[in-house]
């Protein structure tokens, strides 16, 4: 029986799995920023009836409470801008984009799901963009995959490090963790890697390493934010 069916219909599950664990998180960030939003919506509504009463209106309680709306906006609006840009990673195969950018994005979207499992994630980036052609969305499907695997494996409270290089055939991504029990890696890692064009192992400290294909000069779309 020819399998390649099922390997492309269990890629697309996984690419459609990993949308979905990402727009769940967003969502309830945002969800969480007009909770906080609408709790100030009824204290100025309070504030308001009490004017209304001819009590003394108090300035300063009425400043405090814009400036707490105005915080959650800047919030939400800031994880919308990440949103988009995430969703237009997936709208072509491949393209020009800077590898740090990507890893930065990833990171603060799915900033939520590290933090339910009680643990923090470092990162360490170049100074200078670090392009690379490649899809973004796979490369950071990959390095979810990756996080996600040291995550599992580190248990409750881990302590991670992600850094970005270029190497003389490409970029490279590594994973650090703080403890490693000799876990060996997940063969569905190893999979995103080759859809994202790249290859990943375990180096000898248990670091996860992802390697990706050549930086610069190619003709693919360049990726930018709307």
């Amino acid at each position: 029986m020819n399998s390649a069916p099922s390997n492309a219909a269990s890629a697309e599950f996984q690419r459609l799995a990993f949308f979905g664990r990402i727009s769940a998180s967003v969502s309830h960030d945002i969800k969480n920023c007009l909770a906080v939003i609408n709790e100030n919506a009824g204290l100025l509504e309070d504030i308001a009836h009490l004017a209304s009463a001819e009590r003394p209106l108090d300035p300063g309680r009425v400043v405090a409470t814009a400036s707490r709306v105005k915080e959650q906006v800047r919030k939400a609006d800031f994880i919308v801008k990440n949103m988009n840009t995430f969703a237009h990673s997936a709208d072509k195969p491949a393209m020009t984009f800077d590898l740090c950018e990507s890893v930065t994005l990833l990171l603060d979207l799915s900033a939520r799901l590290a933090a339910r499992k009680g643990a923090k994630i470092s990162v360490t980036l170049p100074s200078k963009p670090l392009m690379i052609s490649a899809s973004p969305f796979r490369v950071m499907q990959a390095l979810f995959g990756c996080i996600e695997m040291a995550l599992a494996q580190a248990g409750e409270e881990a302590r991670l490090t992600v850094s970005a290089a270029s190497t003389p055939s490409g970029a490279q991504l590594l994973v650090e963790r703080d403890a490693w029990n000799g876990h060996p890696l997940a063969a569905e890692v190893a999979e995103l890697a080759e859809t994202a064009g790249g290859v990943v192992y375990l180096n000898e400290n248990g670091s996860i390493v992802l390697e990706l294909g050549e930086t610069g000069n190619c003709s693919c779309p360049s990726m930018a934010r709307t």
